[in-house]
């Protein structure tokens, strides 16, 4: 497990075993809310060509969004970049999408959005 300490405006980290999470805090902040999560399924998905990966691979998409998503015919990770480029990489159209289609709650919509908007960057099209 990882705890987090902010002493000073900086974060320090304490590891113990491995949760696949990460954790930052930019130095100067003035709200502990500023804070970046990765989570490792975030962090190799982003990295990666999208190939065949299945929509459960991204991340803030568990067995049950995959299922809902599955149901209305996706499938996969490049029909969920599809959407996430249609609403023209709005967060708030794509996380409302998310909702409405696989009924995935405010941290799951953030991080699939997260997810798609490191990937992008990642990978330009």
């Amino acid at each position: 497990m990882k705890a987090f300490h902010l002493c000073m405006g900086v974060a320090r980290t304490l590891i113990s075993g491995n949760t696949g999470i990460h954790q930052y805090s930019f130095r100067g902040t003035k709200n502990v809310t500023n804070k970046v999560m990765r989570t490792r399924k975030r962090e190799l998905f982003a990295r990666e060509p999208l190939g065949e990966k299945s929509v459960q691979q991204m991340a803030g998409i568990g067995k049950q969004q995959a299922e809902k998503l599955k149901d209305e015919g996706y499938e996969k990770a490049y029909q969920i970049l599809g959407m996430f480029l249609q609403c023209n990489k709005e967060e708030e159209k794509f996380k409302s999408w998310l909702k409405t289609t696989c009924g995935a709650n405010k941290k799951q919509q953030s991080d699939c959005f997260l997810c798609l908007q490191e990937w992008c960057n990642n990978h330009p099209l």
